[in-house]
């Protein structure tokens, strides 16, 4: 038996849905993205067998919106069951139903990303809710994964990622009124960027990053002119999976970096608002 391919980390992303309206989302959440997607085991059985993934989440969007959140756990778990995984949420839907339960079942860590201040309102009341819908949960350590935070374990054996994320990194959305993205030196771009190896899943096809996928269809949803190279970008399929072919998906920048910031000063952490949504439509 040939030996596995190996990545890093890998994200799938459930839903463009999210309850928050944070600044610079990269996702565009913010700025009413619709759109769910549903997981097909049968996309990504063959990757399985090919490909070994040290580290993956489950994000959105907030993937507790999607009523089949259960499926895509689930069914990861049973391709995957070796490799770590994790929920990454805004904690703002902890009692989602069974959430708890299905995580201490398939071995999950919850990664919990405080868009507020952690003495704020907001992030006290994510902070009462993970008590009483996780509890009692016991303080593990400082840090999590080498990151500011910090790491608890719940009632049930989840391990709980509590992390400080109220500063996020700008979009590739340059002007919120038009929805102008950048028009950028690519090979700069990735050379600056935080998500380059933040490979994304999306219809048994993996992508450079959630951008690469996202963009296009936010500008479409929104009635824009995608740009050519925008268009034309090609996913890597497990039909072209080599170790080869996977380092060049991590280290090489695309067509579509000119997509996102090329200046440090466009790349640095910048404060934001978080809003809630007052009506949510999947």
């Amino acid at each position: 038996m040939s030996q596995k391919i190996s990545l890093k980390y890998a994200e799938f992303y459930v839903t463009n849905v999210c309850n928050l309206a944070c600044d610079n989302c990269n996702r565009f959440n913010n700025m009413e993205f619709k759109g769910k997607y549903d997981f097909d085991v049968e996309q990504y059985r063959e990757w399985a067998g090919k490909l070994d993934i040290h580290r993956l989440a489950i994000l959105g969007g907030e993937p507790t919106y999607h009523p089949n959140l259960a499926s895509w756990i689930e069914g990861i778990s049973t391709l995957w069951p070796k490799t770590f995984k994790m929920l990454i949420t805004n904690g703002t839907r902890l009692n989602y139903k069974g959430l708890h339960d299905l995580l201490a079942e398939h071995k999950w860590t919850l990664e919990i990303n405080l868009h507020k201040e952690k003495d704020s309102d907001f992030s006290k009341k994510i902070i009462h809710d993970l008590k009483k819908h996780f509890g009692p949960i016991e303080f593990v350590e400082e840090g999590c994964w080498g990151k500011d935070g910090l790491t608890y374990r719940s009632s049930k054996g989840v391990t709980i990622f509590l992390r400080n994320k109220w500063i996020f990194h700008r979009s590739a959305i340059k002007d919120y009124n038009t929805l102008e993205d950048w028009d950028s030196d690519p090979k700069l771009a990735h050379s600056l960027c935080t998500m380059k190896t933040c490979h994304h899943f999306f219809d048994g096809k993996l992508y450079k990053c959630g951008v690469a996928k996202l963009l296009p269809d936010f500008l479409k949803q929104k009635g824009k002119a995608i740009k050519s190279y925008q268009k034309n970008y090609k996913p890597l399929t497990v039909e072209n999976l080599s170790q080869q072919s996977l380092d060049v998906l991590s280290n090489k920048s695309i067509d579509m970096c000119a997509s996102c910031p090329d200046g440090t000063k466009a790349w640095e952490s910048a404060p934001f608002e978080t809003l809630y949504k007052k009506d949510i439509k999947i």
